[in-house]
């Protein structure tokens, strides 16, 4: 079994591309708590690679996949909830491809690890929650509350191809 953690990036001050003390802070707290990856990925955006980096780990690749997408893609969502990405990666053509992209990254990553061994993803907010949504498409995404905030997620299991039993990571 090989396991993949997906976080947001942590705290920093809009319309700067960095993360800021707060968000530092933050992730300092959190880092004791992020299973210690054998392999990290980050958008490209700074803020994603700088707070992999003070949670304590190297970027092994940045894609541009974790930060872009088409508009259409939240023209689709609309509301930022788990239950109105759901009802667009079942209804909408952009939020699908996307999502099923999204997919096949984590899977390349996972790729990348042994049995036992953890994937970390850095990335941002609707990113995070369609990887999730996306996974466990027969989940009612509503019991997993409101979208995520600074350095919330999520943590699967990975075996035979299939994405298994997930934890939602609440700071």
């Amino acid at each position: 079994m090989k396991y993949l953690e997906h976080r947001r990036h942590t705290e920093r001050t809009r319309p700067l591309d960095h993360i800021n003390q707060n968000g530092i802070d933050l992730a300092k707290k959190v880092a004791p708590v992020v299973r210690t990856p054998s392999f990290t990925l980050t958008s490209s955006v700074p803020r994603a690679v700088e707070t992999a980096l003070v949670l304590g780990h190297e970027v092994n690749r940045m894609d541009d996949l974790l930060f872009h997408y088409k508009p259409e893609v939240m023209g689709e969502i609309g509301d930022p909830s788990f239950k109105a990405i759901a009802d667009a990666i079942k209804t909408g053509k952009y939020t699908a491809s996307y999502s099923e992209d999204q997919l096949s990254l984590f899977r390349e990553a996972l790729d990348e690890v042994k049995e036992g061994q953890t994937v970390l993803v850095v990335s941002h907010g609707i990113m995070v929650e369609i990887g999730l949504v996306a996974m466990f498409p027969e989940m009612n995404p509503s019991e997993w509350g409101k979208p995520f905030t600074y350095l919330e997620g999520y943590r699967v299991s990975y075996e035979n191809g299939e994405f298994k039993a997930p934890e939602i990571l609440r700071t």
